[in-house]
């Protein structure tokens, strides 16, 4: 049976979700400084060999075939770490961490195509055909700047607690590289807090 009549099948069985939607993550309510941080770090040199560390290790966490840290801009989710997924960016619009940003707590999709903000997306309907996701959003000075993420061609069985904390780990030694690179290369202007230097930077950019 073609994949799109499958969607159907499994729209019928149940009726709350239409196979040929999907709901684009809303803006969190500090988008605008939460943009900020994501510019400074996307024009910066990112600490690629760690962060493609925690990705292959997430993947072989989950048993997966995809699995990404990503940053999302205002439009674009960059992927600057990944596996299985040739791309290195995608629209923000599809972006199932674009959900994820919103809460400390992991998103966790068991069958995207039975949940009303997945089913129609083209991620679920495209080649990809991505049915399960994990993700933890990332914490940079203070804005949840993206996700360290597990996707799937297959729905997600029962997750245990013991994965979702070491996932946390890995999302937490990613967020540290992130931070420690920063502290580095804003060493020269004799300031010792990233976090600090980001905000005072767009604080002053308010009042220009």
């Amino acid at each position: 049976m073609p994949l799109a009549a499958n969607l159907q099948a499994d729209g019928a069985k149940c009726p709350q979700v239409r196979s040929n939607f999907y709901s684009p993550a809303p803006y969190p309510e500090d988008e605008a400084y939460r943009q900020h941080v994501v510019q400074r770090l996307l024009e910066r040199s990112l600490p690629l060999e760690p962060l493609q560390t925690a990705v292959d290790a997430a993947a072989d966490l989950f048993r997966v075939r995809y699995a990404a840290m990503t940053l999302l801009d205002e439009a674009r989710q960059w992927l600057p770490a990944r596996r299985g997924l040739d791309v290195d960016f995608t629209s923000r619009a599809v972006a199932f961490c674009g959900h994820t940003i919103h809460a400390d707590a992991p998103m966790i999709v068991k069958d995207a195509r039975v949940d009303e903000r997945f089913a129609g997306n083209p991620l679920v309907l495209g080649a990809a055909e991505i049915r399960s996701y994990v993700g933890i959003r990332l914490m940079v000075s203070g804005a949840a700047v993206g996700a360290l993420c597990v996707l799937n061609d297959a729905p997600l069985p029962e997750v245990p607690s013991e994965r979702i904390d070491q996932l946390r780990e890995l999302a937490s030694g990613v967020v540290r590289a992130i931070e420690d690179r920063l502290k580095v290369q804003v060493g020269s202007s004799g300031a010792s807090d990233a976090s600090s230097i980001v905000r005072l930077a767009y604080r002053g950019n308010d009042n220009v």
